[in-house]
Order: C-alpha cells, then sequence, then structure tokens
C-alpha cells in the first residue's frame, strides 16, 4: 500500500477536516448570494438549478425534434402555472441542466406571464403562458419587449414561434365580440428580447390568453456552421443566422383569389430564409422560399444565382431544405415571370446574371441527406438527368423540382423512395418514366405536367394510395384504360396532350374520382354511359375534342356534378331529360356540337343552375315555361338554333338572370324588358308592352 493513501482508520480523519474548510466557503457564498438580489429578481421569482448528469444506466427521457411547425399546446381560459419544466435529453457528453422559471409583465403592461426555461446541452425547452396579454395596437407598439430570456437559454439566431390565443376581456373572461382563437407570432431574439413579431392577425383584439411549448438551440455545430458560411458568402450576402425564421412556422391564412371564372384559394405571399438546429447543434432545416402572386408579381429577396452547392450534402441532419421559388397561378408548378423572361433572353444557353436562379445540374451529394423529408427546389434553372443518387433520400416525404430544366429518363432508383408522398416534375423536359416508379407504395400525388413523355409504364398501376395524378402537356397519344385500376385517384389531368381514340370505358371504376380534365385533345368515339357510376365527380372538362355520339341518360346518375364541359365537340342526339336529376349542377356547356331536339321540361329542376351555354346547335321546339324555375340562372345563351314560338311568360321568374341570348332563331312576339329592366338580352324580338306579352304568350 502506498504510504500517501489514507488507511480505513483515518477516513474519518479526513472526513472531518473537508468539513471544516468547506462549510465556512460555503457560507460566504450564500450571504454574498443573499445580499446581491436585485428587486428585478426578486419578481422574477427565478430559479437557477443545478442538475446532477444521470448514471450511465439510466434510460434518458425521450426529448422531440423541433420541427418547423411549433406544437401548439391547447390556448388556456386561466393562468397555467409551470410547476416544472420539460425534461431534455443532452449530448453524450454529460453536461449539467440548468432550469429558471418566472413570472413576466412587459415591465408595465404584460400581465401575469409565466415562463418555463430548461437548458440541457445545446437545446433549451420553453414555456410561455399568460392568461392576459394585451395585444391591441398601442400594446405592439410600445419599444419594450415581454421580457427578457436569461443568458445561458438565449438562441444565436432570432426564434418565431407561432401560438395561438383565446382573446379575453381585461379581466381575463372570454371575449364575447371575438370568440374565435387567433394565431399569433412571438420572437425570440438572440439579445433574449421576446416581443410580438406580427400585427394583422389579432386586429380588433385587447388581450389574448395563450400558452406555448417551444424548443430552440444555442450552438450550432463546428461542422454545419462552415457550411453555412459558405451558403452565405454565395447565395446570400448576409448572415443566415441573424436572417428571418422559417415563414413555414407560422400557418399564413389562404385568401381567395378568382382566376376567369374560377374562384381558387391560395396562401398570401410570404419571403423569408430561416435556419434551425437540433439540440447537437447540428443543422435540420434550411431555406430561403420566395412566393409570388399572379401572373405578373415578383417578389424582391433571395435572388440566386451559379449552381447549386454540394456542400449541402454535409449537413447530414437537414430534414427540410426549401430553396423554391414559387409563382401562385391556376396550375401551380409552371414557369415564374423571371424564367420566362431567362428563356427569352438565353438564346446561346447562358442565363443572365440577374435572373436570380440556381443553375447548373443537381449536385449528387445532396443524396447524402439520409434524413432528408421535405426538398423543394421549385421554380429555378436546374438542368440535366436528375442524378440517381437521389434515390438515396431514403427518408424523403415531398419532393418539388418543377418548374426547371431537367431532362431525359427518370432514374429508376427513384423506385427506392418508399416514404415519398408528393412527387412534382412539372414543367420540365423529361422523357420517360422507369417501371420502378410502380413501387413509390405511399405515393399521393405524381405532377408531370407539361414534359415530353410519350408513353406510360404499366407499373403505374401499382400506386394505389395515388389520389392525385397530372400528365396535361405530355405527347402521350395513347389514352391507357389501365388508369381505371387506380381506385384512389381523386383528381386526374390529361389535358392538351394530343391524346387519340375513345374514352376508356373501365374508368368507371374510379369510384373516388372527383375532377377528371381531358379537354384539347383528339379524342373521338362516344361518351361512355358506365360513366355514370362515378358518384363523387365534380367537376367533367371533354372540350375541344372530337367525341361523337348521344349523351348518355345514364349520365343523370352523377349526383355530385357541379361543372360540365363538353363543348366544341361532334355530339348528336337529343338533349336528355334525365339530366334534370342533376341537382347540384352549376355550369352546363353544350355549345358548338350538332344536339337537336326540344329543351326538356325536366332541366327547369336543376335548381342550382347558374350557366347554360346551348348555341350553336340544332335545337328546336318552343321555350319551356318550366325553365322559369331556374331562380339562380344567371346567363343563358341558346343563339343560332331553331326555336320557335314566343317568349314564356314564366320565365319572368328568372329573378337573377343577368345575361339572355336568343340571336338567330324562329320565335315569335315580342320582349318584355319591363320584367327584365337590368338584363343584357340579345334578340330579333322588338320590345312590347305588357298587355301585348300577355296577348302574343296566351293568345
Amino acid at each position: 500500500m502506498s504510504s500517501f493513501e489514507p488507511t480505513d482508520a483515518d477516513r474519518p480523519r479526513w472526513g472531518w477536516l473537508l468539513l471544516v474548510v468547506l462549510l465556512p466557503l460555503l457560507c460566504l457564498a450564500g450571504c454574498a448570494s443573499h445580499t446581491s438580489r436585485s428587486p428585478a429578481s426578486d419578481r422574477a421569482v427565478a430559479t437557477f438549478i443545478l442538475v446532477p448528469t444521470p448514471s450511465p444506466t439510466s434510460t434518458p427521457t425521450a426529448t422531440p425534434t423541433p420541427t418547423l411547425l411549433s406544437t401548439l399546446t391547447p390556448t388556456p381560459t386561466w393562468l397555467p402555472t409551470p410547476t416544472s419544466t420539460p425534461t431534455l435529453t443532452g449530448p453524450a457528453t454529460p453536461m449539467p441542466s440548468l432550469t429558471r422559471s418566472g413570472t413576466y409583465d412587459n415591465l408595465t403592461a404584460h400581465l401575469d406571464g409565466r415562463y418555463a426555461l430548461q437548458r440541457s446541452g445545446s437545446r433549451v425547452a420553453a414555456t410561455f403562458a399568460t392568461s392576459r396579454s394585451p395585444v391591441a395596437h398601442w400594446a405592439r407598439e410600445v419599444a419594450a419587449p415581454l421580457f427578457t430570456v436569461p443568458a445561458p437559454f438565449r438562441p444565436p439566431y432570432p426564434v418565431l414561434r407561432s401560438a395561438e390565443g383565446t382573446p379575453v376581456l381585461a379581466d381575463g373572461t372570454p371575449d364575447p365580440d371575438h370568440p374565435e382563437p387567433r394565431r399569433f407570432l412571438l420572437r425570440v431574439d438572440p439579445d433574449g428580447t421576446v416581443r410580438y413579431a406580427d400585427d394583422n392577425h389579432v386586429e380588433g383584439v385587447a388581450n389574448l390568453a395563450y400558452a406555448l411549448d417551444t424548443v430552440w438551440g444555442t450552438t450550432p455545430a463546428a461542422n454545419d456552421r462552415a457550411v453555412l458560411e459558405i451558403l452565405d458568402r454565395h447565395w446570400f450576402r448576409k448572415t443566415l443566422l441573424s436572417a428571418e425564421p422559417p415563414p413555414e412556422q407560422f400557418e399564413v391564412p389562404a385568401r381567395e383569389m378568382r382566376m376567369g371564372d374560377v374562384i381558387e384559394t391560395i396562401p398570401t405571399a410570404i419571403l423569408g430564409a430561416f435556419v434551425t438546429f437540433d439540440a447537437d447543434g447540428r443543422v435540420t432545416a434550411l431555406g430561403a422560399p420566395t412566393r409570388a402572386i399572379g401572373l405578373d408579381a415578383e417578389s424582391p429577396g433571395y435572388h440566386f444565382h451559379g449552381p447549386l452547392l454540394p456542400e449541402l450534402g454535409q449537413l447530414h441532419r437537414l430534414e427540410h431544405l426549401d430553396l423554391g421559388y414559387r409563382q401562385i397561378e391556376t396550375h401551380p408548378g409552371g414557369w415564374t415571370r423571371r424564367q420566362r423572361a431567362a428563356a427569352s433572353l438565353d438564346q446561346d444557353g447562358s442565363i443572365p446574371a440577374d435572373t436570380g436562379v440556381l443553375t447548373s445540374a443537381i449536385p449528387p451529394q445532396l443524396g447524402q441527406l439520409a434524413r432528408l423529408r421535405y426538398l423543394d427546389l421549385q421554380g429555378q434553372l436546374l438542368a440535366g438527368p436528375l442524378p440517381p443518387e437521389m434515390g438515396h433520400l431514403a427518408s424523403l416525404e415531398y419532393l418539388d423540382l418543377g418548374g426547371n430544366r431537367l431532362a431525359g429518363p427518370l432514374p429508376p432508383e427513384l423506385g427506392q423512395l418508399s416514404h415519398l408522398r408528393t412527387l412534382n416534375l412539372s414543367f420540365n423536359q423529361l422523357t420517360a418514366l422507369p417501371p420502378e416508379l410502380g413501387q413509390l407504395a405511399n405515393l399521393q400525388t405524381l405532377n408531370l405536367r407539361n414534359n415530353r413523355l410519350t408513353a406510360l409504364v404499366p407499373e403505374l398501376v401499382r400506386l394505389t394510395n395515388l389520389e392525385t395524378l397530372d400528365l396535361s402537356g405530355n405527347r402521350l397519344i395513347a389514352l391507357p384504360p389501365e388508369l381505371g385500376q387506380l381506385t384512389s385517384l381523386r383528381t386526374l389531368y390529361l389535358l392538351n396532350s394530343q391524346l387519340m381514340g375513345a374514352l376508356p370505358s373501365e374508368w368507371s371504376q374510379l369510384t373516388r374520382l372527383e375532377h377528371l380534365s381531358l379537354e384539347d385533345n383528339q379524342l373521338t368515339g362516344p361518351l361512355p354511359p358506365e360513366w355514370g357510376q362515378l358518384a363523387l365527380l365534380e367537376r367533367l372538362f371533354l372540350m375541344n375534342n372530337q367525341l361523337t355520339g348521344p349523351l348518355p341518360p345514364e349520365w343523370g346518375q352523377l349526383a355530385n356534378l357541379q361543372r360540365l364541359d363538353l363543348y366544341n365537340n361532334q355530339l348528336t342526339g337529343p338533349l336528355p331529360p334525365e339530366w334534370g336529376q342533376l341537382a347540384r349542377l352549376e355550369h352546363l356547356y353544350l355549345h358548338k356540337n350538332q344536339l337537336t331536339g326540344p329543351l326538356p321540361l325536366e332541366w327547369g329542376q336543376l335548381a342550382r343552375l347558374q350557366w347554360l351555354y346551348l348555341y350553336s346547335n340544332q335545337l328546336t321546339g318552343s321555350l319551356p315555361p318550366a325553365w322559369g324555375q331556374l331562380a339562380r340562372l344567371r346567363r343563358l345563351d341558346l343563339e343560332d338554333n331553331q326555336l320557335t314560338d314566343p317568349l314564356p311568360l314564366e320565365w319572368t321568374r328568372m329573378t337573377s338572370l343577368q345575361s339572355l341570348n336568343l340571336w338567330h332563331n324562329q320565335l315569335t312576339g315580342c320582349f318584355p324588358r319591363i320584367y327584365f329592366p337590368n338584363l343584357k338580352i340579345l334578340t330579333e324580338l322588338p320590345h312590347c308592352h305588357l298587355i301585348d306579352y300577355i296577348y302574343h304568350v296566351r293568345g
């Protein structure tokens, strides 16, 4: 035994000696701490606790992975007191946890707010809650923050989090004038200040009650920081760490825009750059998406120029990458304004320097991002073939490469993306599909619009979960009956694809189909009566083809049909009375065909009908008095037919009618403008007085 080691008999003396030495020191530290405490710390009721690290044999508590959308807790109607902070798992190296909790009142205005913070390694878990926080305009504009996060818990980059609150009065009771919850933004800056970040979503509300649980990182990893610096220098010209956090963290309310005759629901234009980290300081989300509204809209912001950098492949924990430039139009995924400008200027193949898009090929190094779940590179000018290494993205669920210049066949390796749910490759120059595409068992949306495809692989019928398929604007020629096996389909677009041949009766198996577009092709043959079994069909577009034969009476069974476009074909025969059973029909376009016979009385039962175009046919007979029941009809066009007899008196009940075209028929009598003072009328009938009108109608 070494002479320096204490014996068993000596051990009690060592313990007493340590106690005698350390006890005065502990007393002095406690006294100093007590005398230096400030009134602010008393108000915060803060605790700073050193938590022992668990032993290696203990099982750590699972830690939620931070995502772009924070988890929202139910909005409180009372003030929740954070009695404990969320438990987090630290990094592999044993490190103590720090916790702090307290109250805050925005120095002067914020009432009864409470917070709880815990730091484990480089991750912070935070809870913010209040029973009544002033959010009127004056409260949001004051310079003072809600409160300041203590230094050990502050993020190195701005953190933007969405929360949902219940409007309340000054006493904390629900606000009867604003019963609906409001979504709003909180921002945590690197200096620790916490503020409201938006003004638009809490207008009219005086106070909110809310609670929010969220996480953020405090230190990015060294390797990831180096990659970010490369990206900053090459693209952004400012530090991503101090740029705006992801707009995806905030659910922007949708709004409606009219696109021709259709009202489309689209999100508000948003713009921003973002970067988020996990507990180890590794980048998990990165992007600078740009969005514009309308055909000629152009957003400022991140105008990339140059190649897509292979260094992105070094961000091995990346889960979300969004560098897409979207222009929201009637059919998203089309070329943006700046892409169209570039296409008209680069006759020699070069891209103008001020275009602001990513060019060159997609680097194979992106295939190293094994954790990537979301990838959006839409609206750039990436060229060349899709690298086979993309098949290594084993976790990928969403892939949007629309609006680029990708060419050649798709690599078979794409069939390895077993988790993929959305695949958008529209507006490229792709020429062929691999059979392996049929292995994407979880695929729900496949968009291949506007490419150079000439055929479909039979294996596509294996995509049994596919809900949306867009093959428009290709060179397919043949219309595959086998698509009828995709029984989960809700939307099928095949417009403007040079299709020939007959409509497949086998598509009657698509019993979940809601929207079918086959317009602007060269389709021939009759309308399949079997399609009357498509009970959920809402919109059917077959105009601008060469279809022949009669209108199937069986289509009167399409109980959910809202719009039917069959104009500019070669259809013949009468108008089926059975179509009067289409109770939800709003738009019916049958003009420019060769239809004959009378106008069915039964069509007066189409209570929701708003637009009816029957011009340029060979219809005969009288105008049905029963059509006077069409109370919602706004536009009726019967021009260029062979209709006879006077205008029925019952048609004066069409109080919603705005436009009536009776030109080039064989009608008699006169038109009673007294009943339609604001109606736009096109007819040879002379204006008549009421008594003359009654005489002509009733004889």
